[in-house]
């Protein structure tokens, strides 16, 4: 049973600094339950907060104490059964609003070797390539970029930017839907061209993120041949160089306010000073919000703190005797 109790104690955990995006309940002064009300206290007049505890990722859970990692989910549906490779949801009886539809849905990881869409009524699956379309729906979910690290200089990250440009375009352009913004299909407002490559500018040495890097691996190919020494490192914080992925859920202000203020990401392409500067613009501008962060997107481009690599989509297929009409949700 939740109670109100128990949303107070969740929103404090939220607050942790361990805490994913904890940063995005920075401005709660105090939280307190007043009979069958929690009541929330801000320090400042925060333009994200209410776009933060609608978000998913701020969802009421309850302990479980066998497995401490995996809380039970409070909304419709919860665990049932959960494996590596194969995990069940069932529909929660105790749940307060509209219940599920199905009673129980199970899910599998199927591998391209034993790969089958018998008894399957739906399959998707995360995509870089765009070669091969047929029978499938698409769902852009974000964009896949190269990220610099504040602590090159801008004659690096713009030397980086171009030699990176000549890579996708001498060995992506076919398979892949390049792009040149992290936020899909924005436009942007028209930048001066001054991504003249001068190989001098590239240290001899650059030591790269190992996880996520495998989708470039040609970009660390041609540097190889430049003559470019490349060592995988293991965090961000020691990276000059990373791939990230910039996804984006129904929220798309939320999710492009962490990406560029608050994520892992953002807190390594700029320097603390710049961050704090930019989150106090964005809680004092005029401006709508959407278009303000349009407009540090714009920053970070024209600055070479990264380079918008190519869209990252999610595939689906489902069986003929599915229906409805929203089946990318």
């Amino acid at each position: 049973m939740v109670t109100p109790e128990h949303v107070k104690q969740n929103l404090i955990a939220h607050m942790d600094e361990h805490s994913v995006a904890h940063q995005l309940y920075s401005s709660i002064k105090s939280v307190e339950v007043n009979h069958q009300w929690v009541e929330v206290t801000l320090t400042h007049d925060d333009p994200v907060f209410l776009h933060a505890i609608a978000d998913v990722h701020a969802s009421i859970f309850l302990d479980n104490d066998a497995e401490p990692d995996y809380p039970y989910g409070t909304g419709a549906y919860h665990w049932e059964y959960r494996s590596k490779d194969h995990w069940s949801l069932v529909k929660n009886a105790q749940y307060f609003a509209v219940h599920g539809v199905l009673k129980r849905a199970d899910f599998w990881h199927v591998t391209t070797s034993n790969k089958t869409s018998v008894g399957h009524l739906f399959e998707f699956e995360h995509i870089d390539d765009i070669a091969n379309k047929a029978d499938r729906s698409y769902s852009t979910m974000g964009t896949k970029a190269l990220c610099f690290s504040h602590r090159l200089d801008f004659n690096t990250r713009l030397a980086l930017s171009a030699f990176t440009n000549q890579v996708l375009n001498k060995h992506y352009t076919n398979d892949r839907e390049l792009t040149s913004t992290i936020l899909p299909n924005r436009k942007i407002r028209e930048l001066e061209s001054n991504d003249a490559l001068n190989m001098s500018d590239i240290p001899t040495k650059l030591k790269v993120h190992v996880q996520n890097q495998e989708p470039i691996q040609l970009l660390w190919i041609e540097l190889v041949n430049a003559g470019i020494s490349i060592e995988y490192v293991e965090t961000v914080a020691e990276a000059d160089i990373w791939v990230n992925n910039f996804l984006f859920g129904a929220d798309v202000l939320l999710d492009h306010y962490y990406w560029l203020m608050l994520s892992e990401s953002a807190c390594n392409m700029i320097t603390p000073f710049k961050q704090r500067q930019w989150i106090t613009e964005f809680q004092q501008t005029r401006a709508s919000k959407s278009a303000f962060l349009n407009d540090i997107e714009d920053r970070y481009l024209e600055e070479k703190r990264l380079v918008p690599l190519w869209v990252k989509s999610v595939a689906f297929k489902s069986h003929d005797t599915l229906r409805g009409t929203d089946v990318d949700s």
